[in-house]
């Protein structure tokens, strides 16, 4: 058991080690955005009897509730669809990419730059879209990234996944988007110019949060 415990100590001291070794001798980087995934969107669903475990519940309703799910799933895919054709990529990556230098700025840990830098901030979106817990929640903008920091020499020093959600449960990272917590039912509404702009609006968010994170693994 002390083995153990003594290996956990070992990997919490030496978890963002070699980031935190390195950041002493970064006074600035520059960032790069990339998507290499494309949009989701997942709708809340409702459970049936087998799944909850309730044996004397009705079949009918049973039928009723593969039904909505079903519908669910046919929503999702078709807006989905309308996200990809209304998202300008190149864009909503310039807004990610704005969000995390506006933050970091002259720093801590380093500085933010768009000449030759010490080092070069990557971030790989991997998916980006909208999920719905379940029915009737308000929905919530999610984007997952992959970061990595290189040296000018080629080294890397910062490897993470990282992920950042906009708002259930935060009205005013949600205004920052749409206007309201609402937001699937704002999406039915909106014009393919005003879901980019709720996307980038995101995207600057979380390029905001990317940068506590980095302050965090930083030490």
């Amino acid at each position: 058991m002390r083995t153990n415990l003594l290996l956990i100590a070992a990997l919490a001291t030496g978890c963002h080690a070699k980031f935190k070794k390195a950041v002493p001798y970064i006074d600035d980087i520059n960032v790069q955005v990339v998507t290499s995934g494309g949009p989701y969107v997942e709708l809340g669903k409702i459970y049936s009897s087998v799944e909850t475990g309730d044996q004397g519940a009705n079949l009918l309703a049973d039928i009723a509730v593969a039904a909505v799910n079903i519908s669910q799933d046919v929503k999702g895919i078709n807006q989905t669809e309308r996200i990809a054709n209304a998202v300008d990529i190149q864009d909503v990556n310039a807004y990610m990419a704005m969000g995390l230098a506006d933050t970091l700025g002259g720093g801590p840990p380093f500085a933010y730059t768009e000449s030759d830098a010490d080092a070069t901030l990557q971030l790989e979106v991997l998916s980006y879209g909208v999920s719905v817990p379940y029915l009737g929640a308000p929905g919530e903008f999610t984007y997952s990234v992959n970061a990595r920091m290189y040296t000018a020499a080629g080294e890397r020093v910062y490897r993470k996944g990282l992920t950042c959600t906009v708002g259930l449960g935060n009205p005013e990272a949600a205004a920052v988007v749409f206007g309201t917590v609402n937001n699937i039912k704002q999406l039915d509404e909106m014009t393919d110019a005003e879901i980019n702009d709720a996307f980038r609006n995101a995207a600057a968010w979380c390029g905001q949060r990317f940068v506590l994170k980095m302050r965090q693994h930083a030490g």
